[in-house]
């Protein structure tokens, strides 16, 4: 039994740091291409997902509205750290 939530434990980790590397992967890629190679697509698609509903709260809550960047992707690590640490201490 304790195999299982250490198991689960690693495997909701490993994917919060994939995801998180992801974002990351985006900011760079973002300051470089537009986003039309594989690769480029490839983390734009898999991190779309996470940053649409944080882009829609801050849209329609009007947080930084006329500010010409985009935060999303900072909030987005901010709530994936967050998980990372709390998760493991709910699960185990």
């Amino acid at each position: 039994m304790i195999r299982i939530y250490s198991f689960i434990i690693m495997s909701v980790g490993a994917g919060l740091s994939l995801m998180q590397l992801a974002l990351l992967v985006r900011v760079v890629l973002s300051a470089f291409t537009d986003g039309t190679g594989p690769i480029a697509s490839f983390i734009f698609v898999s991190t779309e997902p996470i940053l649409l509903p944080i882009r829609r709260y801050m849209d329609k809550k009007g947080i930084l509205q006329g500010i010409p960047l985009d935060f999303s992707v900072l909030v987005a690590m901010i709530l994936l750290m967050f998980l990372s640490i709390v998760l493991p201490s709910v699960i185990g």
